[in-house]
């Protein structure tokens, strides 16, 4: 079989969820029988990177600017035209998410990472009324993915309600999460020392934005630090980090911000930490989740992000994400049996297995 596969997001121009996604991809459909070709952002003009690594070509298309604003409309522009002239010799068209402009005569495999209206209701929720604004103005790009897509994935049942909820019929939709490299993020120590006594390394690795819900983290910290020796530590850049320094501040919260943690030393950094928290407003199906809990990190969410098996809390409840630390935190056994139970829970989602599944539902369409 082979396959076409668009992204507007790929190593190394971002290094972000969606580009991880499409490197296990990258890595994993060719021992599934697929011949790939991918069309990826460029900054630079169109064709002058290409390349074939291990059997799969990747060619450049431009990418302009910093925001969706700029990068849907123009990457999909050029992709479109690639698309146009390349389709005849594929089975079949898988886009992350990019919209397609051209007429397309092989059938179209559409995957979400995320979708505007989910984004649009995070915003709302974090009060950025213009950038709600703008996620909403854009829902049309979902609608004319869904209206020429033969096939759908999307990674949770919360996003095929949100994909229902643009009202058009008749598409074929299957869920499937995303998978982590186990073999790269694995416990490090054969046993972690959650001793009672020793400081407690609170962490959080993601982008600084407002849909994050870092406020309800630091605010959670702030109300637990006298009852446990607690450190919260912060890996990720992002428009917020000054606006939450000044809330540590503010609060007396111990935050050591790291910024940008490069992709190798995030095992060491997860084995590092007695408790991952993710207190997202709006997820997909989060990596850094993923991540976490293949390290054997006992792990912490929002009920924004899928149920994957640990604990939850509600999204800016800071009171109840507080009350989950205390209880989780003071108690070593708690967090011993917690470690296990994510070990055991990340191996349902090994990238080999997942991609598997995509690989069948690319031959059904």
């Amino acid at each position: 079989m082979r396959v076409l596969m668009v992204t507007r997001e790929h190593p190394p121009y971002s290094w972000a969820g969606m580009s991880m996604v499409c490197q296990a991809l990258e890595k994993f459909l060719p021992e599934n029988g697929v011949e790939l070709t991918i069309i990826a952002p460029s900054a630079k003009v169109a064709g002058a990177d290409d390349y074939i690594k291990s059997g799969v070509k990747t060619i450049y298309a431009p990418i302009f600017g910093n925001s969706f604003l700029t990068k849907i409309p123009s990457f999909s522009y050029f992709a479109s035209r690639l698309v146009a002239g390349m389709q005849k010799d594929y089975d079949v068209i898988y886009s992350h998410a990019t919209p397609l402009f051209c007429k397309l005569e092989r059938p179209l495999v559409v995957h979400f990472h995320g979708t505007r209206l989910g984004e649009y209701s995070a915003c709302l929720q974090a009060k950025k009324y213009a950038e709600a604004c703008c996620n909403l103005a854009y829902v049309f790009f979902d609608r004319n993915l869904l209206q020429k897509a033969d096939g759908v994935i999307v990674l949770t049942e919360a996003m095929r309600q949100q994909i229902a909820a643009l009202n058009v019929p008749g598409r074929n939709t299957v869920v499937i999460p995303n998978g982590v490299n186990t073999d790269f993020f694995c416990p490090i120590e054969t046993e972690r020392n959650f001793e009672r006594e020793k400081e407690k390394r609170i962490l959080y690795v993601g982008r600084l934005d407002a849909r994050k819900g870092l406020e309800t983290l630091i605010r959670a910290v702030s109300q637990v630090q006298n009852k446990v020796n607690a450190k919260l530590i912060i890996a990720g850049g992002g428009r917020e980090a000054t606006r939450l320094m000044n809330l540590a501040a503010k609060l007396g919260v111990p935050v050591d911000f790291k910024g940008k943690v490069p992709h190798s030393n995030l095992p060491r950094l997860y084995n590092e930490a007695d408790i991952f928290v993710l207190p997202s407003l709006y997820e997909g199906f989060p990596l850094v989740l993923l991540e976490a809990i293949a390290c054997g990190t006992p792990t912490i969410s929002s009920t924004a992000c899928p149920d994957v098996g640990v604990p939850q809390f509600a999204p800016a409840n800071s009171d109840e994400l507080a009350e989950l630390l205390l209880t989780t935190l003071t108690c070593p056994e708690r967090l011993t049996t917690l470690s296990q139970r994510c070990l055991d829970i990340s191996r349902q989602y090994r990238w080999q297995e997942i991609v598997a599944h995509i690989t069948r539902f690319l031959r059904e369409v």
